[in-house]
């Protein structure tokens, strides 16, 4: 499967501080899953390391939608304090397609913070 065949469309938020998946070909699919991973840059007791970091989404069921949006936050978020990431590398989606013949597929595609 390709990006292509369920339509999705990776942008970058401006602020660079999430990126925004959507998928606007929903016919013959049940429900979708992804995971995000990327790596950041983190500065400890003044040394800098780069750390894998990632995101996995909950199931998302497709039945009576014609496109699905998510906004993938680059950081975590805790009591509505939220700390971004640095971000080196691509930002890889890997999305889990459960079609509605009971069939799996998968779709991978990557977009760079810094266009």
């Amino acid at each position: 499967m390709s990006p292509s065949d369920i339509g999705l469309i990776l942008s970058v938020k401006p602020d660079k501080k999430a990126v925004i998946m959507k998928v606007t070909k929903l016919q013959g699919i049940e429900s979708i899953e992804y995971e995000v991973s990327y790596d950041a840059e983190v500065t400890e007791e003044g040394e800098t390391f780069n750390i894998p970091r990632g995101v996995v989404g909950s199931k998302i069921e497709t039945k009576g939608e014609s496109e699905i949006e998510r906004e993938v936050l680059l950081g975590t978020c805790s009591a509505s304090v939220c700390k971004y990431d640095k971000v080196t590398t691509p930002v890889k989606f890997i999305i889990k397609v459960n079609l509605s013949n009971g069939e799996i597929g998968a779709v991978e595609d990557s977009i760079f913070l810094e266009e």
